[in-house]
């Protein structure tokens, strides 16, 4: 018979169930971590598929003389692995044992049990108004002031990425004792997809059509908005005019980070000063094009990176 979380729930005299799951890996790891530090962590028993935790839950499951006083168990993505384990008995005697389950996906049966059993927390990857609140709320919290359009240009740099996020939010922190401005993330801040961006263009340039639409592909099955890719298009077209028109300025000078400054600068070669301006009003257009639902976002998408190349 296989252990289960029923099973489970038969010894534990608390009843203490609690679920953290999500593909958001930051705020479940913040969420257990705040969990864990409210009790004594020298009482915390934590397993993971790194471990021989199958051999460990039937030690700890199975003996008479377990959980004299209060345990935590952290079962990290192994409530799978648990329900597959055979023929271990169970000592059916109560104990005082929180659970704690920490998982990327959960079988329906698991969500019905802790929903009823216990406490469940979901934490999903953050839409955009959901990520602008967070950023908001998270350089508060740490004592900064942020301008409203530096967190819109924070969030479509970083995406949902919130350990990238955070990591950027303390480098502006460090680096501006008043309220972060534009100017300021633009400075600091390299885009998570900043390096595809450079890749795609070399590839327009080059007349790869097919090569830049499988690597801006590859980032919408990751979960990438079609408008966030036109975003980041959008910022570098822009940065490639400002570096064609800058006339032997520096990246310091035009408020621009130095690598960002050295691979437009080596892109800019590439296309006249008109046909970027031209490129770029196509990608605005695309953009309000998509975002007034006037045409299909892939359609639209498609037909930019064609005119493009």
């Amino acid at each position: 018979m296989a252990i289960d979380l029923l099973d489970i729930a038969q010894f534990v005299r608390s009843k203490m169930f609690i679920l953290v799951y999500g593909k958001d890996f930051y705020r479940v790891n913040k969420k257990i971590k705040e969990i864990v530090n409210s009790y004594d962590k020298s009482k915390l028993i934590a397993l993971d598929e790194q471990q021989d935790y199958l051999n460990i839950i039937k030690g700890e499951f199975t003996q008479e003389s377990i959980f004299k006083e209060d345990k935590i168990i952290l079962l990290d993505n192994l409530l799978k692995s648990i329900q597959q384990e055979k023929n271990l008995k169970l000592n059916k005697k109560p104990q005082k044992v929180i659970v704690i389950a920490k998982e990327e996906k959960v079988l329906k049966k698991d969500l019905s049990f802790f929903e009823k059993n216990g406490k469940v927390f979901n934490f999903e990857p953050l839409k955009k108004p959901e990520l602008i609140s967070w950023i908001k709320e998270e350089v508060k919290s740490r004592k900064g002031e942020i301008e409203k359009d530096a967190i819109d240009l924070l969030a479509d740099f970083t995406g949902n990425d919130l350990w990238l996020v955070s990591n950027e939010i303390d480098k502006l922190i460090s680096y501006k004792k008043g309220v972060i401005e534009k100017k300021d993330v633009a400075l600091l801040t390299r885009p998570k997809i900043e390096g595809d961006i450079f890749k795609a263009i070399d590839f327009l340039a080059s007349k790869k059509r097919k090569e830049a639409l499988d690597l801006f592909y590859r980032h919408i099955e990751k979960g990438d908005h079609i408008l966030y890719l036109i975003t980041m298009i959008a910022y570098q077209f822009r940065n490639l005019i400002i570096v064609k028109m800058s006339k032997g300025k520096e990246s310091k000078e035009l408020g621009m980070h130095p690598f960002v400054f050295y691979k437009s600068f080596q892109q800019a070669k590439r296309f006249t000063e008109s046909d970027l301006k031209l490129i770029y009003d196509k990608i605005i257009e695309t953009e309000e094009l998509i975002k007034t639902g006037k045409a299909d976002p892939e359609t639209a998408f498609d037909m930019l990176i064609t005119s493009i190349s």
